[in-house]
């Protein structure tokens, strides 16, 4: 999970993999979305590296970015994505107004991120057993 600006600063990321700097993958997926935009009214709203899906939507100037397994159901990691992209805007608008460039104001975002994804296991489990 990546929160991007259209300039291509990672206001905040969650991922399970760390080998890859955020700011990098944010500074890249900016300018795929810049070019997309060139070449596309709407710019990019997913794409899949090998094993990797990832899923974008745009809101207040931010890209919000979810990966997920290629074989997961599109529309769920989609409605997903919106719930923590409305999550985000509502807890962090004020802050994204007058926003300073500190990152580190986004960082207490894990835990609703955590909250939104112990949800997404509890129905998993309710639905299995």
């Amino acid at each position: 999970m990546w929160v991007v600006t259209e300039t291509g600063i990672a206001l905040f990321s969650q991922v399970f993999n760390q080998d890859h700097d955020p700011q990098l993958f944010a500074g890249v997926l900016s300018a795929l979305n810049s070019f997309s935009e060139q070449i596309s009214e709407g710019g990019l709203s997913n794409f899949q590296v090998s094993e990797i899906h990832f899923s974008m939507i745009k809101r207040m100037g931010l890209i919000f970015v979810a990966s997920s397994n290629p074989r997961a159901k599109k529309k769920k990691a989609l409605d997903e994505l919106n719930i923590i992209a409305e999550k985000f805007l509502n807890k962090y608008s004020k802050i994204l107004e007058d926003w300073n460039s500190d990152i580190s104001q986004f960082t207490d975002f894990s835990q609703v991120i955590a909250d939104s994804l112990e949800i997404a296991l509890q129905k998993l489990k309710h639905a299995l057993w």
